[in-house]
């Protein structure tokens, strides 16, 4: 059993994945198009995800985590755009 120590924000909290709703693979930017690193499929567009990067500590151990939304949606209950309303609504620009 651990506990979350840190939430690393250093990194980003979303990506650019596959807009295959089964995939969910991170793209790369191939000059105005996406490529697939899951299924190789090109686009010019994505479906944007978050990830959250974790450290986790227990009695005698830390390690760090990165959990993607499928699994994030488990325990924070927030879609990419719900989290990325709440975000935004709590930010003064």
């Amino acid at each position: 059993m651990g506990t979350i120590k840190e939430v690393k924000t250093e990194y980003g909290w979303w990506y650019r994945s596959c807009k295959d709703r089964l995939c969910t693979k991170s793209l790369k930017d191939i000059g105005g198009k996406y490529k697939c690193d899951g299924c190789g499929a090109e686009s010019t567009e994505f479906t944007p995800r978050y990830k959250i990067h974790l450290t986790v500590v227990n009695e005698t151990e830390s390690i760090s985590f990165i959990v993607f939304e499928r699994e994030a949606q488990n325990f924070l209950k927030k879609s990419y755009n719900e989290l990325r309303r709440d975000i935004f609504e709590n930010v003064n620009i």
